[in-house]
């Protein structure tokens, strides 16, 4: 009994590390310190706001979740105010026209969040909101479309979410947009963490 356990823990493994191997995303896991993070662009067009970086030692904004891989995830965030987050990066090869592609992202939501708000005179208040996250791809950072948007993320341990894409042509990029959730009328504080981002074609 227990040489298939082992048998089976060894081969998850090794196809765990070569799915990261094959992985055209750097740095998928966001590991690294400070507002710069290997292989992530901050765009500055059309706004220039980026999510949070959090790691396990991390005691910010009450969130109570620690990183999914490694020892660092990010945090974005929508506002009453109108305003969201958004984090690109230019991809280590292209995405190319004909292929099959699979996209993974581990995602999950805080319930307990809380932050200051500009539209409440920057106090605390609540982000403990449900939100979208848009995934975009084009051939310039600030010339992308949305390909994918994934609904209303409440989960609150991490759960992975996936989708494949076949581009219509050679793709070099992709970016990461926070959105408020079309079930809700108004603009609002809410919040959707992130982790373990992957790209991988489709033999």
């Amino acid at each position: 009994m227990v040489k298939p356990l082992l048998l089976a823990v060894f081969f998850f493994s090794i196809s765990s590390l070569l799915a990261q191997s094959n992985n055209l995303v750097y740095n998928g896991s966001l590991e690294g310190e400070g507002i710069e993070r290997p292989g992530w662009v901050i765009p500055k067009k059309p706004v220039n706001n980026h999510p949070n970086w959090l790691d396990s030692l991390h005691d910010l904004w009450n969130i109570k979740q620690l990183p999914y891989a490694g020892a660092s995830f990010t945090c974005f965030v929508t506002r009453d105010n109108g305003s969201y987050e958004r984090l690109a990066q230019n991809l280590s090869s292209e995405l190319l026209a004909g292929k099959k592609y699979r996209v993974s992202l581990f995602l999950c939501h805080s319930a307990t969040m809380i932050s200051s708000s500009p539209k409440s005179a920057n106090k605390q208040v609540s982000f403990a909101n449900p939100i979208n996250l848009q995934f975009y791809v084009g051939t310039k950072i600030n010339k992308s479309q949305l390909i994918h948007e994934f609904e209303y993320i409440n989960n609150t341990d991490w759960a992975e979410y996936s989708f494949t894409y076949a581009p219509p042509k050679n793709q070099k990029c992709f970016w990461l947009a926070s959105a408020p959730s079309k079930k809700v009328a108004k603009k609002y504080n809410g919040n959707v963490l992130v982790d373990m981002i992957s790209i991988v074609e489709i033999p």
